[in-house]
């Protein structure tokens, strides 16, 4: 796994069992965190540029300033990067309503948080990104193929380049020795992950009675 997000409390169960974090694994700060990959393909290596959203704040003027934040760091990343990949907490709505502005900063948002679930959603008007919802049902990972670079002329429909698929978790698929390890030294704390988004959503009664959280946990190695 090349990187992750994960929520506030869940960082505290790794850090305690743990004391550092995973390589490239990132919590929630007040402004946006980006990272730079470099991986080997067939057309030789290949930049892929990450930037974490920042935790959501109730406070408009906050909010317009993070949006901007997140959209500069997106526009800075797409100048050396050949893909620009933005991770959040926000939610659907949110980030439905974020996918718009956030056109020419980035090619692909994995979102998490309450809402919809698994779809690869495109805008109309915003052609040229893409946004991934993940599952909230059994044992299973939602992925996005990157079936071709983008080509970066602004003619091309950039969410064309990914298809959409899901691997089931089966008795028969073998545990990632990586989350393996991970989850292994904390006992009882499995069930935490995922189940709050309270420390981002800063003090807003969010999610509503009833709605299901998905885990902020996103791994950023599915561009295939």
């Amino acid at each position: 796994m090349d990187a992750g997000y994960m929520s506030s409390r869940e960082a505290r169960h790794v850090l305690a069992a743990h004391g550092e974090m995973p390589k490239n694994f990132l919590s929630p700060q007040k402004a946006p965190q980006h990272l730079v990959l470099e991986k080997e393909t067939a057309q030789g290596i290949r930049r892929i540029g990450i930037v974490f959203f920042p935790e959501f704040s109730p406070k408009a003027l906050v909010q317009k300033k993070q949006e901007r934040d997140i959209i500069n760091a997106g526009k800075k990343l797409m100048e050396s990067a050949d893909l620009v990949i933005g991770i959040s907490l926000w939610g659907e709505a949110r980030d439905s309503s974020f996918l718009f502005l956030a056109a020419g900063a980035f090619d692909l948002i994995l979102s998490s948080g309450p809402g919809g679930i698994f779809e690869l959603k495109r805008l109309p008007d915003a052609p040229g990104i893409a946004l991934l919802r993940p599952v909230d049902w059994g044992m299973a990972v939602p992925y996005a193929d990157l079936l071709k670079w983008p080509a970066r002329s602004g003619q091309e429909d950039a969410a064309l380049a990914f298809q959409l698929n899901i691997e089931p978790l089966g008795d028969d698929v073998p545990d990632d020795p990586f989350m393996a390890a991970l989850l292994g030294q904390m006992p009882g704390a499995a069930a935490d992950f995922g189940q709050s988004l309270e420390e981002t959503t800063a003090g807003e009664d969010f999610p509503p009675p009833g709605d299901d959280i998905f885990s902020p946990a996103q791994p950023v190695n599915n561009c295939r």
